[in-house]
């Protein structure tokens, strides 16, 4: 079983702001930081920032955790127990909610998940001796299931109470008609502003598109085909490209426009706004998903937070927590290799030395 691509902890998967309170005040005994007056252990934290730190040290070693991240983010190991130490108040505060609501994991599901794993790796204790060489626990990864059940239920409880109401996704189909589309158009992609300049002229002075896409244009996709890109719909394509298009009229070609790629000439063959009824699902998921994310964002400044440990400052992580670096095994039978490759290479120069002198006798 490799660990490394079932674990990873777990994060909400929908966006919260990032927490302001600040750290510092005199924690209790064992309490990383409270939401709401309920604790999160020190012991919690500690399982949380193992299994991050351990990912890092063995894919990367431990001197990697003292890179510098820049733009005043600290080092990788202070970027790893900041994202610890917000994650788990996140998933807290949506805890409460969820447990307000009568929402829980589904833990019939989290252990057939367990015995399954046990299962397959040949048993328990197996499965515990493959996560510590992981640093992880069973602890641990019992917690990480049932917080990944839990959201699941959660998002889809959420998303059931808070979907977009018909009238809704109706008013915003009808206020945005132009963002929802269907296209064809061609272009030529240069990586300088000023031939793209000198393309434009020459298209206005009447030199066919496609020859000129096939001649100059860099996108290897569409070059060949004189710079056709066929048909595409709106969220395809970059945002400035997309702005452009919507601008043009059927038969125009455009002044260069610089995306993320370069610079684009770009000639609109035909453009079509999509019916209501095609894009209604689309709208009605995007309302939703707005919706959620202000609830949660909501809640977030609802809730009364305060941080004990400060990410930027040394921490301590217990001797269970630790992971135990292997010597790398390739490193050592090269070391191997290499003393014996030079004692059989001493040998080949000995004999034939000693040929040598038979031959001059």
């Amino acid at each position: 079983m490799n660990i490394k691509k079932i674990i990873k902890v777990c994060a909400i998967g929908i966006t919260l702001t990032s927490m302001l309170t600040a750290c510092g005040e005199k924690a209790p005994q064992g309490v990383a930081a409270t939401v709401n007056g309920v604790d999160i252990t020190t012991d919690k934290f500690d399982m949380e920032y193992a299994a991050q730190r351990n990912s890092i040290v063995l894919q990367y070693g431990e001197d990697y955790l003292k890179e510098d991240m820049g733009n005043g983010k600290g080092t990788v190991d202070q970027g790893i127990r900041q994202y610890v130490l917000n994650n788990l108040v996140q998933m807290e505060i949506v805890k409460q909610d969820g447990e307000a609501k009568g929402i829980k994991a589904d833990i019939k599901n989290v252990e057939e998940q367990l015995n399954a794993l046990y299962k397959q790796e040949g048993g328990q204790d197996k499965f515990k001796e493959a996560l510590k060489k992981q640093g992880l626990t069973e602890e641990f990864f019992k917690n990480y299931l049932e917080t990944k059940e839990f959201l699941s239920e959660y998002t889809k409880k959420m998303l059931e109470d808070l979907k977009a109401t018909d009238e809704d996704v109706k008013k915003e189909y009808d206020a945005h008609k132009d963002e929802y589309f269907t296209a064809n158009a061609a272009h030529i992609l240069v990586a300088d502003e000023k031939e793209a300049k000198e393309i434009k002229k020459q298209l206005d002075e009447g030199t066919d598109f496609a020859k000129l896409a096939k001649e100059k244009s860099t996108d290897p996709g569409s070059k060949d085909n004189g710079g056709e890109l066929g048909d595409f719909s709106n969220g395809v394509m970059d945002p400035d490209f997309e702005k452009a298009v919507k601008s043009l009229k059927v038969g125009e070609i455009s002044s260069p426009v610089k995306t993320t790629y370069g610079y684009h000439i770009i000639k609109l063959n035909s453009f079509n706004n999509l019916e209501f009824d095609k894009v209604k699902d689309q709208i009605s998921k995007k309302l939703t998903d707005e919706k959620f994310t202000k609830y949660l964002n909501d809640l977030e400044k609802k809730a009364k937070v305060k941080k004990y440990i400060d990410p930027k400052k040394d921490y301590e992580l217990k001797e269970e927590y630790k992971v135990v670096v292997p010597k790398k095994e390739n490193e050592e039978q090269t070391k191997k290799d290499d003393k014996k490759n030079n004692s059989s290479n001493k040998n080949t120069q000995n004999q034939n030395k000693n040929e040598n002198k038979k031959n001059n006798k």
